[in-house]
């Protein structure tokens, strides 16, 4: 069983250039961002509205509001890219640890364990510029995040920027948790296949485009189904850390009692808040994200690799 889950490749720690790594990534991290931020605008508006309707549409925001609201909190989302960055380095790493130090008998479960050890490491930089990026879409724009950060630091403390903090750990760890769990399995078994078939691997740009695509398409997939699966976590979480600047609703007094109340008020369709831009975030974020990862993590190895010709 063991074997048939055994990743095709395993990068080199000591073969990676954690400086090119995290400089480029961090840049196209920024740019990713920017074309996928509206689609995480209205996942946010979305989730925290109140009711069992869906919430506002995209079209209906950049009507009243114009196309600029699709962008709020871009400053904010742009100031995660550094820790992304750094995330997906931690990752690989304890992944390279994990799979060397565990029995051959358990090794599939070291991107799990990898997963879950570098959301812990990212997630206290993270917390604060989530929830700032929140707060500016419940306000509507009408503050800017410096307005914003500024009246939570001075009217409720530093603790406010970790607002319901083991919310957003639980969601990010279970999140990744399943997301690199099925990837990894997943493009281990579609590479394989490939690669056995072709013997190998096509030759040159040719078998580096079919590759990526298998990569690509794994990732999404398993994005997709890992959103799915955590989507009712992260709607409690937006709320808890939205819910003291929203007048109308039911305050929630911890995930386990916003899960229950979501279900009680809302049903299927408050699990199901925001999936609609979630899904296509994850198509074209995840798609996008697994491609840079992937070609990121080639173009930084040091010494002799193999590229396309």
């Amino acid at each position: 069983f063991s074997r048939q889950f055994t990743m095709p490749v395993e990068v080199e720690w000591e073969r990676l250039s954690v400086r090119r790594f995290f400089a480029t990534m961090t840049t196209l991290s920024i740019v990713e961002t920017g074309i996928t931020h509206p689609l995480w605008v209205m996942k946010i508006r979305q989730q925290t509205h109140r009711g069992t309707a869906g919430g506002p549409t995209m079209s209906a925001v950049a009507k009243a509001e114009g196309i600029r609201a699709l962008f709020r909190g871009f400053s904010c989302a742009a100031l995660i890219s550094p820790i992304v960055s750094s995330y997906f380095i931690t990752y690989q790493w304890t992944k390279h640890t994990a799979c060397r130090l565990l029995p051959s008998s358990v090794s599939y479960l070291g991107p799990s364990l990898a997963a879950v050890f570098a959301v812990v490491c990212s997630v206290m930089p993270y917390i604060p510029l989530d929830i700032v990026g929140q707060r500016i879409q419940v306000n509507e724009g009408k503050k800017t995040g410096r307005q914003i950060a500024l009246q939570m630091w001075r009217e409720e403390g530093l603790l406010s920027f970790y607002t319901s903090a083991h919310a957003t750990i639980v969601v990010a760890a279970a999140d990744h948790t399943v997301f690199w769990f099925l990837y990894e399995q997943l493009k281990a078994i579609v590479l394989g296949k490939y690669r056995k078939a072709t013997d190998g691997g096509l030759p040159g740009w040719t078998g580096w485009a079919v590759e990526s695509l298998l990569q690509c398409s794994s990732g999404t997939a398993c994005g997709i189904t890992a959103g799915l699966i955590t989507n009712p976590l992260e709607v409690v979480k937006a709320r808890l850390q939205t819910q003291a600047h929203v007048k109308d609703g039911i305050k929630y007094t911890g995930i386990m009692n916003g899960l229950a109340q979501l279900w009680a008020k809302e049903g299927t369709a408050g699990f199901l808040k925001g999936m609609k831009p979630k899904v296509v975030h994850r198509m074209y974020g995840t798609f996008s994200i697994i491609f840079l990862y992937e070609q990121v993590l080639r173009f930084s190895l040091l010494g002799p690799q193999s590229q396309p010709q």
